[in-house]
């Protein structure tokens, strides 16, 4: 995949509009509530020793069925906010899929674990239309913007540029997941608005995006990115209940696989003024209003919205779940659907969380990880088809060409 350098996207220079920030929390407050932030997202960290392997492979195929699409890497970073390391500027890693010059022949694209369909790195941009309409994707908790490959190939062969960033600490594109990633989990919307920044700055990618015609799509905590980027806020105070309430084998639980102790996340936050500060941010609007529709999917914390942010949202959304996730209480999406003023949602039968990620290859499948799992009689790429055609209409409704 072609790399962007500095010389290209300039990264650094574009600075971050900050969203309204409003209910603060204290620092007790977020202290009482470190444990369950991180609790709650750090599930499938497991797989990041996994996916950082990740390499394409390249071998010449042809999909005759659908326009040619093609893939960049650029890296954009934000000045406004540190690594977690606080060695340099927090990093933006994006994927980009956009429409590729006609007649661009393809390759199949597999990362590690996944079948991530197939694309042509770094091919001629489409010289028509001359404006396309940019959406932004957000990946699900540990990782990636391949694991969402399946949506992005498809919504740019219908000509539309998309891009998906590997949000920093909370990525298995990263060599090291980062326990702050999982736990301030709202970052991942200033991620989408610096990287929008970017974009329409950019001397490639900019000029060909309408930027009137911007939405927004996500999976899991990604899908939460995605509502909370069209205002969707969430409540801290029925957050803590909910996760108070439950079973120890429950979400909020600490998982084997957080590599974690309780005790140590709460020396960790407790030795960091930097994370207290980041903890009682959770929720701040972190609205854009240049982003005019979100398609979410299997949404995390859609319960846990607060009902006034709900209401509040005036942008068209469309939400889609499986009827047997056992992350995302189907139940909750409905009701978020139901409090917003433009939006649906939909129950698909026999769906699980993990079946919205990209197809694994066969060696994914034989060591029997979750995320490679399917169901009894469940088609991973039909539902990806299905799913796909879904955003795809519901983006060509919400976001028009002008006439």
């Amino acid at each position: 995949m072609r790399k962007i350098g500095q010389g290209h996207s300039k990264p650094g220079q574009v600075p971050l509009r900050r969203a309204a920030q409003h209910g603060r929390m204290n620092t007790p407050a977020a202290l009482r509530l470190a444990r369950v932030y991180f609790e709650k997202w750090a599930k499938v960290a497991v797989f990041g020793a996994v996916l950082s392997c990740a390499a394409p492979c390249c071998a010449a195929a042809e999909t005759p069925d659908r326009a040619p699409v093609g893939l960049m890497s650029l890296r954009l970073q934000d000045p406004a906010r540190r690594n977690w390391e606080d060695t340099a500027p927090r990093p933006l890693q994006t994927t980009l899929w956009y429409p590729a010059a006609a007649g661009t022949p393809q390759q199949p694209w597999r990362v590690a674990i996944f079948d991530a369909g197939s694309n042509a790195p770094g091919a001629p941009l489409a010289a028509t239309p001359p404006r396309w309409p940019l959406l932004l994707l957000s990946h699900g908790t540990g990782g990636s913007a391949v694991a969402m490959a399946w949506l992005g190939e498809a919504l740019a062969a219908q000509g539309y540029l998309v891009a998906a960033v590997n949000h920093h600490g909370n990525t298995a594109a990263e060599n090291t997941l980062r326990p702050e990633g999982f736990m301030v989990w709202w970052q991942r919307a200033q991620d989408l608005r610096v990287v929008l920044d970017g974009l329409l700055a950019d001397p490639l990618f900019g000029p060909r995006i309408d930027a009137a015609r911007v939405g927004v799509a996500g999976f899991s905590i990604g899908g939460q990115t995605a509502l909370a980027l069209v205002g969707a806020r969430v409540d801290p105070a029925r957050y803590s209940a909910a996760c108070a309430t439950q079973a120890p084998t429950a979400a909020c639980s600490p998982p084997p696989e957080a590599r974690t102790t309780p005790a140590a996340l709460r020396a960790l936050v407790e030795g960091s003024p930097r994370l207290q500060a980041e903890l009682a941010r959770m929720d701040e609007n972190f609205a854009d209003n240049r982003v005019k529709a979100a398609f979410a999917i299997a949404p995390a914390l859609a319960g846990l919205f607060s009902d006034a942010s709900l209401a509040a949202v005036q942008v068209p959304v469309q939400m889609v779940t499986g009827s047997n996730d056992d992350q995302v209480a189907p139940a909750s999406t409905l009701a978020a659907a139901a409090a917003m003023p433009q939006a649906s949602a939909q129950i698909l039968p026999g769906v699980t969380h993990y079946a919205f990620i990209t197809t694994c290859t066969a060696e994914g499948q034989r060591l029997g990880l979750p995320i490679c799992v399917n169901p009894p009689r469940l088609d991973r790429l039909a539902l990806h088809r299905q799913v796909a055609a879904q955003a795809v209409a519901f983006f060509n409704r919400t976001l028009p060409p002008p006439p």
